[in-house]
């Protein structure tokens, strides 16, 4: 058998950095550390002209906001109870023509009442 081919001794070797690269990770750790120490010293120049923008809202509701939010309510609310209705309804004859998933339909049924039943208090 011949002698390793130089692709073979560079695999059994093991990896080595070399000392021109040993400085590096240590560098790049010492800019990151100073540019995190720039950024949480200027966080609060950051904040106020964020503020200045309007990214934070100090007045209260938008004008005809709540009264548009009412009527979709309203809307919605008449919608889901006649869909709920329907629903209940077809889980109730798919229990008793003996349908072999009427069970998981009716409790998916449930938990999207519950969900819906919720969203009550995101609109508010």
């Amino acid at each position: 058998m011949e002698g390793k081919t130089k692709m073979e001794k560079q695999l059994e070797a093991p990896f080595v950095a070399s000392r021109s690269k040993k400085w590096l990770a240590p560098a790049v750790g010492g800019v990151l550390a100073v540019a995190l120490a720039v950024l949480l010293v200027n966080a609060g120049g950051v904040l106020d002209a964020l503020k200045a923008a309007g990214a934070f809202p100090e007045g209260g509701a938008i004008a005809g906001m709540k009264d548009f939010a009412d009527s979709i309510k309203g809307n919605i609310l008449w919608l889901g109870v006649t869909i709920g209705g329907a629903a209940i309804a077809l889980c109730g004859l798919m229990f008793v023509i003996g349908h072999t998933r009427a069970q998981d339909i009716m409790f998916k049924t449930m938990i999207g009442f519950a969900i819906i039943a919720g969203c009550g208090g995101i609109i508010q």
